[in-house]
């Protein structure tokens, strides 16, 4: 960033806690937008509009099962399509010479059911005792909200990176992870990246790892 002096920090901080309230209807709408595994174009189309909002362009594209088998951590899942199911990605361009940062996030869900197992219903996003409810509301609808009101705040404020800023907004995390796998394949690369995954607000600069076996 740019001579991130103390005023400007202090003028970041204060739009931050000023933009509270639109943060907080941004992560209610993406909660009210169902978007379980298989079903994500709708919330794909919301984001996209918000980030032509926002002035950035915006790449809308369907993953390609085929370009998929010609990566080695490929392997085939039953049932897996993207009909109707596109990835987001929108970029926020430096001023140059500076590192490049990725965000990550995945727009799908899992199924709302048991529904009358929710106090509040899975898809209302309901606030109480300032928390938000509703099915992704951590996982990861607040992560999604967080990632674009980021830069919506340093937007807002006149600051400019001078790396890109890259959102990027996935599908079928639940299912394959190959949302993400699309966008590498796609060319999509950072300096550095940061899942906006539940992680109580710290970096963790790890992953558990996943390992797939047939039995």
């Amino acid at each position: 960033m740019s001579s991130l002096n103390k005023p400007i920090v202090a003028r970041i901080i204060e739009a931050v806690d000023a933009c509270r309230k639109e943060l907080v209807e941004l992560t209610r709408r993406l909660i009210q937008i169902e978007s379980i595994t298989g079903n994500e174009g709708a919330i794909q189309r919301y984001i996209a509009d918000e980030l032509r909002r926002m002035g950035l362009p915006v790449e809308v594209w369907v993953p390609d099962l085929k370009e998929f088998a010609t990566h080695p951590a490929y392997l085939p899942v039953e049932g897996l399509g993207f009909t109707n199911r596109p990835n987001v990605v929108g970029i926020w361009k430096g001023a140059g010479g500076g590192r490049s940062l990725l965000l990550n996030g995945h727009v799908d869900t899992i199924p709302l059911e048991p529904v009358n197992a929710w106090t509040h219903g899975p898809l209302s996003g309901a606030v109480e005792n300032d928390k938000v409810y509703g099915r992704g509301a951590a996982d990861m609808k607040g992560g999604l909200a967080v990632m674009t009101m980021a830069v919506r705040v340093l937007q807002g404020v006149g600051v400019q990176p001078k790396g890109d800023v890259i959102l990027e907004y996935v599908v079928d995390e639940e299912l394959s992870g190959y949302g993400t796998l699309a966008a590498v394949m796609r060319g999509y690369r950072a300096d550095a990246g940061v899942s906006l995954e539940t992680s109580e607000l710290c970096i963790q600069p790890a992953c558990i790892g996943r390992l797939w076996f047939t039995v």
